[in-house]
């Protein structure tokens, strides 16, 4: 047999090996099917980084019929990445948009990730139903062909980098100026909604993020010297935000305001100074102080542009 060897392996990956086998095989179906009680259906549509402007990514969304009804499958993939605040109900949000804008009839939401990751990450706990990567390579070992060996190669280095797992080495200077930060947040900006996701920060721990009242994230790139109010997923509509930000306030470049495309995204951006980690956090309170002050800005500015329809506009197909 032969032998395979990979550099690494990304979600990505795990990804377009489980869509194509949806594709390929009602054996393989039948493993996510059978645990919510759906048989005698037929593939209607496979899709990889489903993304809604205001709702997110969904990694994998796979579409049966019965004949009369279509169901969707809403699937994220973990290896051993950190979870997200309000990721699984997010899939809920965009699973109920999805029956709304007639999609499909009805959803399921799934989590797949190695077992280790699925019995002691606590928010893959919040997903309704699961599938394990062992699952998925316990079938390619019972089937017979020529590609098994490839798909089950993959799969182990999956999960032997989840066993393996992400540790977080502290920095400590990082960590003591993110532990000051939030502080001054609390004293002087305490209506600012700010997410702690660890009290230890690695060297590249170097941003923070933000949630406004609409649910956007707004973003504090530390070592970039931006402030992003992100718009997930919308990469291919600057143009029109953009419009939508003149006809709402006029020229927002005078304001202080830019707006730049962020990989998928885009994002309203205020520039602030880069804050310089080997430097004692009280020589860059003021740097701290106009980072929050550009945060505070940028969620007035989502507020007012939630109320004036912009989450109706990204909506629009």
């Amino acid at each position: 047999m032969a032998e395979h060897k990979f550099r690494d392996i990304l979600e990505h990956d795990m990804d377009m090996l489980i869509l194509e086998e949806f594709s390929c095989s009602n054996d393989f179906s039948k493993i996510f099917l059978s645990k919510v009680g759906i048989e005698n259906v037929t593939l209607c549509l496979t899709w990889q980084s489903k993304t809604d402007c205001e709702l997110g990514e969904s990694d994998m969304t796979v579409v049966f019929s019965d004949g009369y009804k279509k169901i969707a499958l809403l699937i994220e993939d973990k290896i051993d990445a950190i979870a997200m605040p309000e990721q699984p109900s997010r899939y809920i949000l965009r699973g109920d948009k999805g029956i709304a804008d007639g999609e499909y009839d009805g959803y399921f939401v799934f989590i797949v990730a190695p077992q280790q990751y699925l019995e002691h990450n606590e928010k893959a706990k919040d997903y309704p139903n699961k599938v394990s990567y062992e699952e998925i390579k316990e079938y390619f070992e019972k089937i017979n062909d020529n590609r098994k060996s490839f798909k089950i190669a993959q799969i182990n280095l999956a999960i032997e980098k989840q066993k393996n797992g992400y540790q977080v080495i502290k920095n400590a200077l990082v960590t003591d100026f993110w532990k000051q930060y939030i502080e001054y947040k609390n004293q002087h900006f305490p209506g600012l909604n700010l997410i702690v996701s660890n009290d230890v920060k690695p060297t590249n721990g170097v941003w923070t993020y933000f949630k406004t009242k609409d649910g956007k994230i707004i973003y504090h790139k530390s070592n970039k010297g931006s402030v992003d109010l992100t718009f997930n997923g919308c990469a291919d509509r600057i143009e029109e935000i953009k419009q939508f930000i003149v006809d709402t306030i006029g020229n927002y470049y005078d304001q202080g305001y830019n707006i730049v495309q962020t990989g998928k995204s885009c994002a309203i951006r205020i520039t602030v100074p880069i804050i310089n980690f080997s430097l004692p956090f009280e020589e860059q309170i003021y740097i701290v102080n106009q980072s929050f002050e550009a945060v505070k800005k940028l969620c007035d500015l989502s507020e007012k542009l939630d109320i004036l329809g912009i989450n109706k506009m990204l909506l629009l197909k």
